[in-house]
């Protein structure tokens, strides 16, 4: 944790240091909410389309709401344009996180873009019914 917070004080740009201290802060002894979200807001602010697994847990968790909004359209941005099957899983961030900053008023809509992702990944995937089936028991179970 030392090591982390010196290497930000030399170039606090290394998004995996915030990243780091962000999982220090977010459990355990040294549980810090506060902190834990000032890391998380620092490395998207650096990373805004991560597709990593546990960083986008980690926005969805301890991401403050404005931030988890704007990663929120910037993902939506990225995986539209996305044509490799391989990273498809980032579906259920996005999603999960769309639902989080929406008002429940807007997610018939919502669920209508959802629709079209699905045809989407349809196209994309050789297996489309394996992977919406993964994708659908995380996401909605």
């Amino acid at each position: 944790m030392r090591l982390f917070d010196l290497a930000l004080k030399k170039d606090s740009e290394l998004a995996w240091a915030h990243m780091a201290m962000a999982y220090v802060y977010s459990f355990g002894r040294l549980a810090d909410r506060a902190k834990a979200t000032e890391h998380v807001d620092a490395f998207f602010n650096l990373c805004p389309t991560s597709y990593d697994f546990y960083t986008n847990r980690m926005l969805g968790s301890h991401g403050s709401p404005q931030l988890q909004k704007k990663v929120a359209a910037a993902l939506r941005e990225r995986v539209q344009a996305e044509t490799d099957p391989e990273v498809l899983g980032i579906y259920e961030h996005l999603w999960t996180l769309e639902f989080k900053v929406t008002s429940p008023t807007e997610h018939a809509e919502l669920r209508k873009r959802i629709a079209e992702d699905v045809r989407h990944i349809r196209k994309l995937a050789p297996h489309p019914d394996l992977v919406l089936t993964c994708i659908s028991q995380r996401t909605f179970a």
